[in-house]
């Protein structure tokens, strides 16, 4: 299985970065799965719909255009009322029987249509149904020069829930964002990071790498960080309700009902 930061892969690298904020939002709408029928869009290796269904879910079914992700749900994940199809999640409405919830992390901004998508979200959700759905802060990404060429439709706050709300009532709005202390890290570490390319770039000491690189004997500086400090544990995010968005808001969340 490819490694990506778009698809991260229980038991590699990229999920012991990214893990921790991808299983973040399953576990944080537990409450929504007890019972019913639940559809994961764009459900990638396949590790959170097997939590819905293991959260008490009726059955979970995930669905993914890949089909080397789907195959690897299906190797890792079994158990009674999980499931797993290989289907575009733009054509989510084309599953079968209708779900009373739909959870989709992270999908839209990969999408050409996110306005279509939604839309047959809408047609799969039962009446009073609940739709899920994130989709990063585009101030923290394009809008501050960072482009993403997997990401063709990044979407503002206001244009998001703009769309959401053509199809589904918003029942809640949430964000995932760093926690300070995160942060505080990554501005020390990045400080550290500048006095060490600084330090680098003294005449001196480029001469005494080369000299090294000549004989042999290169020099091995101690690390200051363990290993695990560049991994993602629990409480290096946080999800939280809110009424006014942020700049400095990672990922938005919107919970709806289905307008029927």
């Amino acid at each position: 299985m490819a490694e990506t930061v778009e698809r991260v892969t229980p038991g590699t690298d990229s999920w012991k970065e990214y893990g921790e904020e991808h299983i973040q939002r399953y576990r944080f709408f537990k409450s929504f799965y007890p019972g019913k029928t639940v559809i994961d869009a764009a459900c990638g290796t396949g590790y959170g719909t097997a939590f819905i269904r293991s959260e008490g879910a009726e059955s979970a079914t995930g669905i993914d255009i890949s089909k080397e992700a789907i195959g690897f749900a299906k190797k890792h994940y079994q158990q009674p009322g999980l499931h797993y199809q290989e289907l575009d999640c733009m054509r989510i409405n084309e599953v079968g029987d209708s779900a009373d919830v739909v959870v989709s992390f992270e999908t839209i901004e990969h999408l050409n249509d996110p306005a279509l998508f939604i839309k047959n979200v809408s047609e799969t959700i039962k009446p009073g149904g609940t739709f899920i759905c994130s989709t990063p802060n585009k101030d923290r990404l394009s809008g501050a020069g960072h482009f993403n060429p997997f990401h063709p439709s990044e979407l503002p706050w206001n244009e998001f829930r703009n769309l959401f709300e053509k199809y589904f009532t918003v029942t809640g709005t949430f964000h995932q964002s760093e926690t300070v202390q995160y942060m505080r890290y990554m501005e020390i570490k990045h400080l550290m990071h500048q006095d060490k390319a600084r330090s680098d770039a003294f005449f001196f000491n480029r001469i005494e790498r080369r000299l090294r690189n000549i004989i042999g004997k290169k020099f091995q500086p101690i690390p200051f960080f363990h290993s695990r400090l560049s991994d993602q544990h629990a409480g290096d995010l946080v999800i939280e309700s809110f009424e006014v968005p942020q700049k400095w808001h990672k990922t938005y969340i919107i919970a709806g009902t289905v307008k029927k």
